[in-house]
């Protein structure tokens, strides 16, 4: 990800990873207020998280708690770094468990292939309903736009 601006397009880019792609309702990890905090790794915005006692991480068991969307959370604490998509260990995070998102996917993507996060990075995978991917939890989400591996693609839980 770069902070600075060392391009121009022709086109404007695709949403940014976390963002919203639409304007439908999202909805939110209940925890409490200060309840919910990021784990000795810090939390990757644009990825699932799974969460253990009030402290949220890019990894775990089974489904995934929520996704990490972008609203401000990270920090650029490297020195002259230009950008972050990571919220620091111990920070307060939020975690959405519904609504469209922007996400870099690890496989190709087709509309309405499911969602799956890596168990132990959150980052996404796509196929089947009811697919068994090693490695990989099925997640509430479904693919709303295409794109080859690697490509930003829009995740929701309301267009399946």
């Amino acid at each position: 990800m770069s902070g600075f601006q060392t391009s121009i397009n022709q086109y404007p880019a695709p949403g940014i990873e976390g963002a919203f792609a639409s304007n439908n309702p999202y909805t939110s990890y209940v925890a409490g207020e200060g309840a919910l905090v990021t784990g000795a790794d810090g939390l990757t915005i644009g990825r699932f998280a799974w969460v253990v006692k009030g402290v949220a991480s890019n990894k775990g068991t089974g489904a995934p708690s929520g996704f990490v969307p972008r609203d401000g959370q990270a920090s650029i604490v490297e020195w002259l770094g230009a950008a972050s998509n990571v919220i620091q260990p111990g920070r307060e995070c939020t975690l959405h468990t519904g609504g469209d998102y922007w996400a870099v996917t690890t496989t190709a993507a087709t509309v309405g292939q499911k969602v799956f996060a890596s168990l132990t990075t959150g980052e996404i995978a796509t196929g089947a309903a009811g697919a068994t991917i090693e490695g990989f939890a099925e997640t509430a989400f479904s693919v709303a736009s295409a794109a080859a591996a690697k490509e930003r693609i829009k995740i929701s839980t309301w267009s399946k």
